[in-house]
């Protein structure tokens, strides 16, 4: 394979859309273009986005760490590895206690006290890198024959970053989207988990995007620790909707995801785990795109609102054995069996998210004009943004005006919000608010300032290019005082997935058989009829819009000589009802368009896939809404 295809195959194995040309894909340069960033917006990497827009746009890459030899990777051997991570918990622990297998360090130069170290400890390697990917062994320490969770004698290659984020939610005041492609091959007992924690911890800080423990021992003796084919994923200090910690059997079936077994669902496949915490404090954890879990937390020492804010690091745990109580897997295991186990890593990848907001203070951004009079700075009243506002002081009406430029990460559409200080004596009630659409044109807004103050009030949502999107405050015509505080954009949901993971029975009649058998599915699996029930067959895909607008709907498939040309496919929009059939034995793999149909906000449109009429196996696999225009 040359350097050019291994490069793309590598990219479109990944989701990540290209458009380069052959003269670009050769370059020397393009191979080595990503980075792993310096884990702020204003220091970011260079690398993909992410691989579902499991929240809509507007999110900056800024950590990619992709393992592998090859030249798109970013840490590509170990003395890469040891500057950007350690080999134990920000706590100064090799191994989180009551766990059966111990970090191990590559080096004495990396190694806490006490912690095994590779090559003095061990005979096996623990971490070994392959052209586009990282392998963590698990492995015996100091030759041990019978591994015992309770004496310590095994290793494990699990890895943090030294790299930390300073708070989360409201105290970081930025979306985070952690992203993680990983696959594991499962030995007995095993236990696998992402997570990330505080540099503090008391009834707080901590997420368990996966947690996995190794094969139900209850019925061997008393233990209580739960069937691995599944997995749970927790939050500590916060709420969950799907709450896994204390039903970790219910952690994927509850939600509509097949049991842990293959072939419905393999976990030494490559599976994308994300987990996306707000700065609202609510977060949401996916799998494959497909959302499993959600609730709120707050980042503090205690989970409180108020108490004191603490740092988010992140865990990649691939170890074996535990001996605490709720996880009960404290049996011996010959060393025999850990040969070949290991645990996968492809990438992983931080992303951070900031609104952006333009107040009247900027430095850049704003545009002031004034007659003869200037505009006024004031604190009072309360609820500006920032250290004061502007209020034109309700002289050279027609004249005055505050231009906002913000400086937005990508084209799309966002909700475009105002904010003006509480009070409203004295204030104009129609003030003109100008915003510069994406295609160039302006609509105009009336804004009641008497009204709403001290809050952010929607002004619409609009397609907004990031070369000339601006909102100009006027005074023209207003009778009252008028004020320029400050305007915020807030990115939202382009498109719309719904994979058949969703669906509940409601939403299904007649029979329907999951399968992976054909590759080119949207998630982890599809489903079809079996080529029976023709007429009885039904699969409902309801988005939830964020915005009334315009919308490209799309249907995804796999094809095969052995399925239906003729499904059809029943879209309900604002306009009705139309039916569009279309030929599933080619085309499979690929977002194919059924049509352009105006929606409503929320649930009130679906697409609904019938096996009525047709001849041939019938699949439904996944409907993406693309929002064209709000």
């Amino acid at each position: 394979m040359t350097p050019s295809t291994f490069n793309l195959s590598r990219a479109m194995r990944r989701g990540v859309a290209l458009s380069i040309s052959f003269a670009t894909l050769v370059a020397p340069g393009w191979v080595a273009a990503e980075t792993i960033g310096g884990g702020t917006i204003t220091t970011p990497a260079v690398g993909p986005a992410p691989a579902y827009a499991v929240d809509g746009s507007g999110f900056a890459l800024v950590k990619n760490w992709d393992f592998g030899t090859s030249a798109t990777s970013t840490v590509r051997d170990m003395a890469t590895m040891n500057t950007h991570f350690q080999y134990h918990d920000q706590h100064g622990l090799d191994a989180n206690p009551g766990y059966g297998a111990s970090m191990v360090a590559p080096n004495a130069a990396t190694a806490i006290s006490g912690q095994p170290i590779e090559g003095v400890d061990t005979t096996s390697p623990v971490r070994a890198f392959f052209p586009e990917t990282l392998r963590t062994y698990l492995v015996p320490l100091n030759g041990a024959t019978l591994l015992d969770p309770y004496l310590l004698n095994t290793g494990s290659g699990a890895f943090q970053p030294r790299w930390t984020l300073s708070g989360g939610g409201t105290r970081l005041e930025q979306d985070v989207l952690w992203e993680t492609r990983v696959r594991y091959v499962v030995p007995r007992y095993f236990w696998f988990a992402l997570w990330t924690d505080g540099d503090s911890w008391d009834e707080g800080a901590e997420y368990d995007l996966i947690e996995s423990f190794g094969y139900d021992n209850a019925a061997i003796r008393g233990g209580n620790n739960f069937d691995g084919r599944y997995w749970h994923s927790s939050v500590v200090g916060g709420s969950s909707v799907t709450n896994y910690h204390v039903n970790w059997a219910n952690g994927m079936t509850a939600n509509g995801i097949p049991a842990y077994l293959a072939p419905v669902y393999n976990p030494t496949e490559w599976h994308v785990w994300t987990w996306l915490y707000r700065k609202d404090n609510t977060y949401a954890a996916f799998v494959d795109g497909v959302q499993v879990q959600s609730g709120t937390i707050h980042w503090t020492f205690g989970g409180g609102a108020t108490d004191r804010p603490v740092n988010m690091s992140f865990h990649f745990d691939g170890t074996w054995g535990s001996r605490k109580p709720e996880t009960r897997n404290d049996f011996t295991l010959p060393a025999s069996e850990l040969a070949g186990k290991y645990y996968e890593w492809d990438y992983s990848r931080v992303y951070l998210r900031t609104e952006p907001v333009k107040d009247n203070t900027d430095t850049t951004g704003i545009t002031i004009t004034a007659g003869t009079s200037a505009w006024v700075a004031n604190s009072t009243p309360t609820g500006y943004v920032g250290t004061n506002y502007l209020h034109d002081n309700n002289t050279d009406k027609g004249i005055k005006s505050v231009r906002y430029t913000p400086t937005l990460s990508e084209s799309g559409t966002y909700n475009v919000y105002m904010r003006w200080p509480s009070g409203g004596s004295g204030r104009a009630a129609s003030v003109p608010v100008d915003i510069v659409k994406a295609d160039g044109t302006t609509t105009t807004v009336p804004v009641n300032q008497t009204v709403n103050g001290g809050t952010w009030n929607l002004l619409g949502t609009y397609a907004l290019s990031k070369r000339n999107a601006s909102v100009t405050i006027r005074t023209t015509g207003t009778r009252g005082t008028v004020i320029a505080d400050a305007v915020r954009f807030t990115p939202i949901a382009n498109e719309v997935i719904v994979d058949n993971s969703r669906l509940s029975s409601s939403d299904k009649t007649g029979t329907w058989v999951h399968s992976r058998s054909t590759p080119g599915f949207h998630g982890y699996n599809y489903v079809h009829d079996n080529n029976d029930g023709k007429g009885s067959a039904t699969a409902t895909f309801t988005p939830d819009l964020p915005v009334a607008g315009t919308y490209n709907v799309y249907a995804r498939w796999t094809a095969s000589e052995s399925r239906s040309n003729n499904v059809p496919y029943r879209i309900t929009s604002k306009a009705g009802s139309a039916v569009v059939y279309r030929n599933q034995r080619v085309n499979g793999g690929a977002w194919q368009l059924l049509g352009t149909y105006p929606f409503n906000a929320g649930t009130g449109g679906n697409v609904v896939i019938s096996n009525a009429g047709t001849s041939g196996h019938v699949v439904a696999d996944a409907v993406r809404f693309e929002l064209v225009r709000p």
